[in-house]
């Protein structure tokens, strides 16, 4: 695909920031100014070019999201890259916000950057470090010789007064690092003898400090990569410059020379600070002769940390041809030093040079190359006086360029602009660099893997010492690049039969082996570096070489890129003899891998070879039939056949292919045949799908062979009716707003909420519910494995049961985080499993995987927008170790997405990207046991468990009124139940527990017409309208558990091995529980849900 390419500490509760507001985008190209008015969309990769496509407006690409980098999905299909000279996102807390200097008071004491890319901290005044950074676990503290008094914190600087006599110390947070400035006053403060020499203390963690060429700072880790760097410290004098800013004349330029220089004063000086590292001391030594000779005050030293290596830009000055500008430090101007310059100012010629990020683009072949500036800043306003910017390719500028320096190479474009003049062309102008030059340059950096490309711009040599000619520039360039990758094959395999991508059942294939009566299911995965949608393309050969059809299936399969695809070869195209089959990718380009080797692999047709025959029992004819209709959720009875002589069963399974890779029938249900001509057998199946369901079955033979199995042959699909569902209390089939769909809890359909456990063998188990508080019914097992350590949720239909593109089913589904810390949405049958053959994972928004997280919920609609809602508890995290910890959680709210016509959108069900944060902090060990209206105000509350006090706690929701007219949000709590509730190891509600199910109907009019729609209604027990919930007891033979029996009496018993008890809700605190379970509920129970 063709794409373009456009170059903090987690801290305690009371210390947490909401989240920030988006920022608008900056530095973006001139042609694309307009667009931007508005922050895009943001969606997963999966979806982005299907909602850029439909709404005619680029989405970011959230999962592609890097630090100084966003992607986005065009209309047409191709992606934007855009790289920044400056970080625009951070996600040192574990969830991406957009970066902030500010500082702000700590916990413990200390300031620093609200939302930095990776954590800093300023002492807040005594014996705290003077400053540290801690980046990927590796740490730089630098500590001041004597106590600190505490800062004057305005904006991202903090200021330590009279640190020795006329001398302040000024810490200049950015979000990659920070500026230490020692400031000195007058003549008598800088001969004071203790600024001769500054000695720093510092510790490391996992990396060493040292100093370079240039007295450059540079803490590198073990494999001698630079964490920490600092360019060589300097001093300057730094008086109250006049302003760069004089309004030109509007009818004619200044004249070329200095006569119109704004500065008169003598130039401002400077000098290196030479740095020396020893132990743990770092000694900053000022240069002795501008200490002595100094006549304009105040007067800086630095030096400037920051994290990695790289320089972003840098300024150099013909009127102080050897010093040098990092990122603008040292620069003396009454105007802002940290942007970047070119042209005449009045007292000498500037340029500037900006290193942007080509990380990524090794090996690409470039399209079409952009370098956007944005000029805050001209001296005049014509076009024609001003005079062009040039735009140059230049060498490398890790060593900070000075004017006699400057590595300018070859110029690659021009053009003349201006605006920024607040007086006569006020508002900043956007332009976009372009041209054949700057492509072979980005060409250039691609072929040679270059990390980082210097560009420089400056004004023409002819305008040297003119006026006109001077502008300045935002800080923050973007390159943007078309390019396009090849795709590539990063894996491939077949498997015999069919293949599911959660592995259960599938039976691989290896090269040079062979498979019996079976198609062959050939898979790949598929990777466009630029991102979108790839062709997988397959081949089989015979051994004469001649191509195999797949016909009826197609042999190409479109996938989103990183994603396997996977095609069938049926059966009956393969005879017996040896084949080969290959697969290449193809992007939206037309351009493709290289093809896979060929693997070989052999057919030897033994066994049944006809497919089964499928009859509905009640009259005889074939099932599946188009005018058939098989009630979803209802059993029927159907009839297997197959004359061939020596069948001696079948193997059959609903909605799921029957698996040849093990144990006969391992996967699926076993019946033998009978002793008739056809080898008949007689099954009750039970259709659960809409608007269908799929038979699979298998005919065997008494040598273990099977009938023919390539996902065709060994089908029938049933036409479904909708199945009958069970409304909640007050809802009907023509409520506004309502579809068809279980009630809340209940994942069979019999209307009453069930409650599913895990075990200790991994097991997950389903117990439904009676509509009372008393024992629930015997276990089924419905998970065999792997569900250990799970986190599950299950409420509300979030998609079909055969997956992302089939109808809304009505069917109560699972949200799981497994023991790998992978987040999947697995469809319900609505028989009451988990269905796991067409099961989709949910990647996180910010994060590798959900290893954060510490609660999930599915509380329904809650926050009023269309669609079913997300709430999950997530850590913030501490990153200032090499493994990072959990030291606090917020309670957070994603919106559903639904689609139009109601149900929820199945692609992408919640809106990850913008997480409504409503619980700040405090939450890491909550538990998360109801949502529910429990005070009857129309909105959904919150019943949690805190643990440090033993406590239930009833956070009150709020939706739709003055306090919350921004949206959903939760009051402060009260107790709801008193303590003793850590005794309580497990506990879940899935709503109202207590009811029963009546027939009933409603009559509406028509447009006219009566209509009368029949249906079942779950009815409260009366005064039992509340949220009610199941929790467990410890195992413990001496403690006795009270309760109240079925009459209304208390009474207790022990509970050697963990009891189950069910407490019913009220609207202000819970009540007294019923005994429900009285065996092994903590000895062979390891979790509720």
């Amino acid at each position: 695909m063709a794409l373009a390419i456009a170059a903090t500490m987690a801290w305690p509760a009371s210390a947490v920031l909401p989240v920030m507001p988006a920022v608008a985008l900056t530095g973006t190209p001139a042609a694309a100014a307009a667009d931007e008015s508005q922050t895009p969309d943001v969606r997963f990769e999966k979806t982005a070019f299907a909602e850029a496509k439909r709404t005619g407006k680029r989405v970011e690409i959230l999962d592609r999201r890097q630090e100084a980098t966003e992607f986005f999905a065009n209309p047409d299909g191709s992606t934007t890259r855009r790289s920044y000279g400056e970080p625009k996102w951070t996600r040192a807390d574990g969830r991406w916000r957009p970066v902030d200097a500010s500082l702000v008071k700590k916990e413990d004491g200390s300031v620093g950057p609200a939302s930095p890319v990776f954590p800093i901290a300023f002492s807040g005044g005594g014996a705290q470090p003077l400053a540290t950074m801690v980046k990927d676990g590796k740490e730089l503290s630098l500590t001041w010789p004597t106590v600190l008094p505490a800062p004057v914190v305005e904006g991202d600087t903090a200021t330590y007064r009279s640190v020795l006599p006329g001398v302040d110390l000024k810490l200049i947070a950015e979000v990659d690092g920070f500026a230490q400035h020692l400031v000195v006053q007058n003549a008598e403060a800088a001969a004071n003898p203790a600024l001769r020499t500054i000695k720093l203390g510092f510790k490391t963690d996992g990396v060493t400090l040292t100093e370079g060429p240039g007295d450059k700072l540079l803490a590198k880790d073990e494999k001698g990569a630079t964490v920490f760097s600092a360019p060589g410290p300097k001093m300057w004098e730094q008086p109250a410059a006049a302003s760069e800013d004089k309004p030109a004349a509007k009818s004619k330029a200044k004249a070329s020379s200095a006569a119109g220089a704004d500065v008169t004063a003598a130039q401002p000086d400077s000098a290196p600070v030479a740095a020396d590292v020893s132990g743990s001391t770092l000694t900053l030594t000022p240069d002795a002769k501008l200490l002595a000779a100094a006549d304009q005050f105040p007067l800086v030293i630095d030096p400037v940390f920051s994290g990695g290596y790289r320089e972003k830009w840098a300024v150099v000055y013909s009127a102080t041809p050897s010093a040098t500008y990092p990122n603008g430090s040292g620069w003396n101007s009454s105007n802002p030093a940290d942007e970047p310059r070119v042209g005449y100012n009045g007292t000498g010629d500037t340029a500037s040079f900006f290193a942007m990020n080509t990380n990524g683009l090794a090996n690409a072949t470039i399209l079409d190359a952009k370098f956007a500036v944005v000029q805050t800043h001209s001296y005049e306003c014509s076009a024609s006086t001003v005079g062009p910017t040039e735009l140059w390719s230049a060498g490398g500028i890790e060593n900070t360029p000075s004017w006699s320096t400057a590595p300018w190479a070859a110029k690659l474009d021009y053009a003349s602009f201006y605006g920024g003049n607040d007086q006569f062309c006020p508002g900043d102008k956007g332009h976009d660099f372009t041209s054949p030059a700057l492509k072979a340059y980005v060409q250039k950096a691609a072929d040679n893997g270059w990390g980082t490309l210097v560009l420089g711009m400056r004004a023409p040599s002819g305008y040297s010492g003119n006026t006109a000619a001077y502008k300045r520039f935002r800080n923050d360039p973007v390159l943007e690049v078309d390019y396009n990758y090849k795709p590539v094959v990063d894996g491939h395999a077949a498997y015999e039969g069919s293949w599911t991508p959660s592995g259960d059942g599938n039976k691989a294939v290896p090269c040079a082996t062979a498979i019996g009566n079976s198609g062959i299911a050939l898979t790949a995965k598929v990777r466009d570096p630029d991102g979108g949608s790839v062709d997988a393309v397959f081949t089989v050969k015979n051994s004469s070489g001649s191509a195999v059809t797949f016909s009826p299936n197609a042999s190409t399969k479109r996938v989103t890129s990183g994603q396997w695809a996977s095609v069938t070869m049926p059966a009956k195209n393969l005879t017996n003899g040896t084949y080969t089959w290959t697969v290449y990718a193809k992007d939206n380009e037309n351009t493709t891998s290289p093809t896979t080797a060929a693997c070989s692999f052999t057919v030897d047709r033994i066994g049944p070879n006809k497919p089964v025959s499928v009859y509905d029992v009640k009259d005889g004819s074939p099932a599946g039939q188009e005018t058939d209709k098989y009630p979803a959720r209802k059993s029927v009875q159907l009839k297997f056949g197959n004359t061939v002589s020596d069948v001696v069963g079948y193997c059959w399974a609903m909605d799921h292919f029957v698996s040849t890779a093990s144990t006969r029938c391992a996967n699926g249900n076993w019946v033998a045949a009978g002793s008739d001509a056809a080898n008949s057998a007689t099954v009750t199946v039970t259709p659960s799908g809409y608007p269908s369901s799929t038979l699979y079955v298998l005919a065997y033979d008494a040598a273990g062979n099977h009938s023919p199995m390539d996902g065709g042959d060994e089908t029938v699909v049933l036409p479904t009716e909708k199945a009958e569902f069970v409304y909640e209390a007050g809802v009907t089939p023509v409520t506004p707003g309502t579809y068809p769909r279980d009630r809340h809890g209940d994942l069979n359909g019999d209307g009453q909420s069930d409650f599913v456990a895990t075990n200790p063998d991994g097991e997950l188990l389903l117990y439904r519910g009676n509509g009372t508080l008393e024992e629930p019914a015997a276990a089924s097992l419905i998970g065999t494995g792997g569900w250990g350590g799970a986190l599950i949720a299950h409420r509300d239909d979030l998609q079909g049961l055969a997956g992302p593109t089939a109808a809304p089913d009505g069917y109560e589904d699972f949200l799981v985080r497994l023991s790998n810390n992978r987040l999947y949405l697995y469809p319900g049958n609505g028989l009451g499993s988990p269905w796991v053959y067409s099961r989709q994972e949910i990647a996180h928004p910010s994060q590798d995987d959900w290893r954060g997280l510490r609660q999930v919920m599915l509380p329904g609609n809650i926050d009023g927008k269309p669609g079913n809602d997300l709430i999950t508890i997530e850590c913030l995290w501490d990153t200032s170790k090499p493994t990072p910890n959990c030291v606090n959680a917020e309670l957070l709210l994603y919106s559903g997405r639904a689609i139009a016509g109601g149900g929820q959108d199945q692609n992408e069900p919640f809106d990850l990207a913008h997480p409504s944060v409503i619980g700040i902090g405090g939450w890491r060990d909550f538990t998360n046991l109801a949502m529910d209206d429990l005070n009857g105000d129309g909105a959904a509350d919150i019943v949690g468990r805190n643990p440090g006090d033993g406590k239930l706690h009833l956070y009150p929701g709020c939706l739709n009124r003055p306090e919350c007219a921004s949206g959903y949000k939760l009051g402060s709590p009260t107790v709801y139940g008193t303590g003793g509730w850590t005794q309580r190891p497990y506990l879940t509600s899935p709503g109202n527990i207590q009811g029963t199910v009546k027939s009933t109907s409603v009559t509406v009019n028509d447009e006219g017409q009566t209509k009368t729609y029949a249906f079942k209604q779950f009815v409260p027990t009366p005064g039992e309208e509340y949220g009610d919930f199941w929790a467990t007891t410890p195992a413990d033979p001496n403690t006795a558990v009270p309760y109240m029996n079925e009459s209304g009496i208390m009474t207790s018993r022990v509970c050697p091995t963990g009891c189950l008890l069910t407490y019913p809700g009220g609207p202000t605190s819970d009540r007294t529980p019923r005994l429900s379970g009285t065996g092994s509920w903590a000895t062979l129970i390891t979790g509720i849900f």
